[in-house]
């Protein structure tokens, strides 16, 4: 026997050395010629440890070599008579039924080894076998029979004293409650888990215990609790060197701050924790490449594309997804790579490559058809009616709508099935855990109640005593069997009564939503009603913002050339452009007010009415006392009081007065500058000495900005005058007033602001065009910069050479 084992010994240290130095198939030969050895050497308990650790050594890549040997290690320790070795043999060949999915016979071999267990009384085995036969319960999704296997795991864990197997089934009690959403319930089960773990000194699962809770918390939203428990589980995978943790904890990390992004309305906020998910997803792609886990490294891959694909880079998000799906495609996931073909596609739809959609749509359909799937084929229906569409083919767009909406519909119905479904094993649940806690509570009493009733009749009737012991054991197996009897009977008959409600509420909630689905028919007319009647009424309201605007004409009286480039974000406009002849003045305003759209439209017409009312009095002598003027007439009709967290509503401006006579100009803006552009020759003529402005030169021409007093028409921290400025014009000179717009509309290679800098350089470099050349360059360099994305805001520009 001695010699034996040290054979074995050596053996396994030679499988040791193959398995570190070997190429793979030449280990797995040289495993399997060590076993056929030791088959021929004897038949004892060390082969069947021998067969075990081979099945082990087998499971992860090659399941049905691995059964092999759990079925030679349970057929020889049969031959044996080694019980307790039986008992290991139908758990691993339970295991590999598990890891097949097949969870029916995974639990015929658990109980198999749960009665072999039970007959030599290991309490260590037994603790094990139910802890598993809960886990298949689990898998099942039968959540009673899962919690009363798990129960009876930790009654003996308890009293053998076994403080980590307490903890691990705590956790597996988590995930009970986790799948009947009872999420506080599952957060209780992790803390005392974690707790225990932390008694213990069991760092590594202490971390994974502590990734769980942060899984939980984000489904609870609680994503800054959430942060802190995946932060913290991840410094411990670091300090113990479990790379594969830290993987998870990466992945949770990531999840936590793309939720964060998803969530926020903030956009500082949404970019500081896109920029962390970024962080811990290239984290996951560097630690998978480490470990070698294809998993990891698909998932990460995954994350990236999509993060590349918010930010609109959508070559870096391909080539990243594309490098995922052949991953995945290796790792044959096929719910993994519809998710792949799905988000490719979406960026040649951002793309306009409907075509290449297309082809990933039909590779993705395809796996969602194997997989019998609906919850896919939403997505994927859904992506081939906008592809379709974009193509220009809208009768394949409408036919995938519908099949989109046929797939919504049945996902609906199952996931209303299914919440009734839960509601009704989670009811049972609570009534099954009350009656084995009521049930553990009277057989507490009873046996206190019958050790008194032996020690009674022992001390009183010791000459009657094995008479009376017979008596009571025959009583007590009666009475126990009628009680069995009488329970069974009263449990039947409560089943069948929580049965019968359960059906008359799942009819009545199936007359209510019947009943709901034609009030949402009713009331989505009535919806469509009201946006046709808003729609008119927006429409005629541009008609009437239109009728105040000056009229061209007007201008062409005083002025031989000039331009007006006015372009609404929506139907109506927050800017406004005004003139006005006055006494031999010309007036012109540009104003841009808080909002666009029919707010900002009725802030306008505020403006315009005010305007025409404050130049028609003969004490209103400057630019600046109009803008004074203006502002009180706009706090007045707004009521503004300037408390905190009052909405500061007003307008942006800039305002000229010119003498058509001497071209004297009077200048006053409210955040809004005034743009002139003269030749070189002339620039320093009039600017030397002024302190408000900054000049721009070419080659040619200057550009003369005067800069406004820093506050708005309307409620602000500062409340001073509006400075007024003169300054002499000349002919040839080219003012520009103008809302800020153009400057700040999203566009360009890189999607980012035009700027005020670019826009003065544009005019700069174009001023010797004529100013309707300049008008249509303007709308050109905006609908160029601006590409496909929408427009920011409200824009005007109004262009006047003297």
């Amino acid at each position: 026997m001695v010699k034996n084992s040290i054979l074995i010994s050596l053996l396994f240290v030679v499988c040791f050395f193959f398995s570190i130095t070997g190429a793979v198939a030449q280990k797995k030969n040289k495993i399997d010629s060590i076993i056929e050895i030791l088959i021929k050497v004897k038949k004892d308990t060390s082969t069947i440890s021998t067969f075990i650790a081979a099945g082990d050594y087998y499971l992860n890549e090659k399941k049905d070599t691995a059964v092999f040997y759990y079925y030679k290690a349970l057929s020889l320790a049969k031959e044996l008579n080694e019980k307790m070795y039986s008992v290991i043999s139908y758990r691993c060949i339970g295991k590999y039924y598990s890891r097949k999915n097949n969870y029916d016979s995974s639990l015929f071999f658990y109980n198999k080894s749960l009665v072999i267990s039970e007959q030599i009384s290991d309490s260590s085995l037994i603790a094990k076998n139910f802890s598993n036969i809960g886990l298949i319960y689990y898998y099942k999704e039968d959540y009673i029979n899962a919690m009363l296997s798990y129960q009876k795991s930790i009654d003996i864990r308890i009293v053998i004293k076994d403080k980590k197997g307490v903890s691990d089934v705590y956790n597996n009690i988590s995930n009970v409650y986790d799948k009947i959403g009872e999420l506080p319930k599952a957060l209780d089960f992790l803390h005392m888990s974690l707790k225990i773990k932390n008694e213990i000194g069991d760092k590594d699962n202490s971390a994974a215990c502590m990734n769980n809770i942060a899984g939980i918390q984000m489904n609870l939203k609680s994503y800054d609790l959430a942060y802190e428990y995946a932060f913290n589980a991840l410094k411990i995978s670091k300090e113990v060197d479990n790379k594969k943790r830290m993987l998870e904890c990466f992945l949770k990390l990531y999840s936590v701050f793309y939720e964060k992004y998803i969530n926020s309305t903030n956009v500082d906020a949404r970019m500081q924790f896109l920029d962390s998910a970024i962080f811990y997803n290239e984290e996951t792609i560097k630690i998978s490449h480490e470990i070698g886990n294809d998993s990891g490294l698909s998932s990460g891959k995954l994350n990236a594309g999509i993060i590349f694909t918010e930010k609109k880079e959508y070559d870096k998000a391909l080539d990243l997804l594309k490098e995922g799906m052949d991953v995945a495609v290796k790792l044959n996931q096929k719910a993994t790579l519809i998710l792949f073909y799905n988000q490719i596609a979406q960026v040649y739809i951002y793309q306009k490559r409907y075509d290449n959609a297309l082809q990933y749509l039909d590779k993705s359909l395809t796996l969602a058809e194997d997989l019998k799937s609906d919850y896919y084929k939403q997505s994927i229906f859904y992506l081939l009616s906008v592809s379709y569409e974009g193509k220009g083919d809208l009768t394949n767009s409408l036919s995938f709508y519908k099949k989109f909406k046929e797939a919504q519909d049945r996902l609906n119905d199952i996931n209303n099935f299914k919440k009734l479904s839960t509601h009704a094993a989670k009811m049972q649940f609570d009534f099954k855990i009350d009656l084995l806690e009521k049930e553990k509570a009277l057989q507490v009493l009873e046996n206190k109640r019958q050790q008194i009733i032996i020690f009674s009749i022992i001390a009183g009737l010791a000459l009657l005593a094995i008479f009376t012991i017979f008596i009571i054991q025959r009583l007590r197996i009666t009475r126990r069997q009628k009680r069995i009897i009488e329970n069974q009977k009263k449990l039947v008959d409560q089943k069948n009564e929580i049965l019968n409600q359960q059906k008359e509420e799942i009819e009545a909630q199936r007359d209510e939503i019947a009943g709901q689905h034609e009030i949402v028919i009713t009331q989505k007319k009535h919806i469509e009603e009201i946006h046709t009647e808003l729609k008119d009424s927006i429409l005629y309201a541009r008609r009437i913002q239109k009728a105040v605007l000056p009229a061209d004409d007007l201008t062409e009286m005083f002025l031989a050339n000039y331009f007006i480039l006015f372009e609404p974000k929506d139907i109506v406009s927050g800017d406004f452009y005004w003139t006005i002849i006055r006494k031999n003045w010309l007036l012109v305003t540009v104003a841009d007010c808080t909002g666009h759209g029919v707010p900002g439209a009725f802030m306008s017409m505020l403006g315009i009415s005010f305007l025409n009312e404050i130049v028609a009095r003969e004490d209103i002598t400057t630019a600046g006392s109009v803008l004074n003027e203006l502002r009180e007439y706009v706090i007045k009709s707004l009521q503004q009081k300037g408390m905190t967290g009052e909405q500061k509503d007003g307008m942006d401006i800039v305002f000229i007065a010119v003498d058509l006579e001497t071209y004297t100009m009077h200048f006053a803006g409210a955040n809004n500058p005034l743009w002139l552009i003269r030749k070189n020759d002339k620039c320093s003529t009039e600017v030397n000495g002024l302190s408000n402005v900054n000049i721009i030169n070419n080659d040619e021409s200057c550009l003369i900005e005067f800069k406004p007093s820093k506050m708005p028409i309307g409620i602000h921290e500062t409340m001073n005058s509006f400075a007024d400025y003169v300054f002499q014009l000349q002919r040839g000179d080219i003012l520009y007033l103008s809302s800020d717009g153009f400057e700040d509309q999203f566009g360009g290679p890189k999607n980012k602001k035009f700027l005020s800098k670019n826009l003065k350089k544009l005019l700069l470099a174009n001023s010797d065009l004529s100013l309707s050349e300049q008008k249509q360059l303007l709308i050109d360099a905006l609908n160029e910069w601006k590409g496909n994305n929408e427009q920011v805001d409200d824009i005007t520009i109004v262009g006047i050479k003297i």
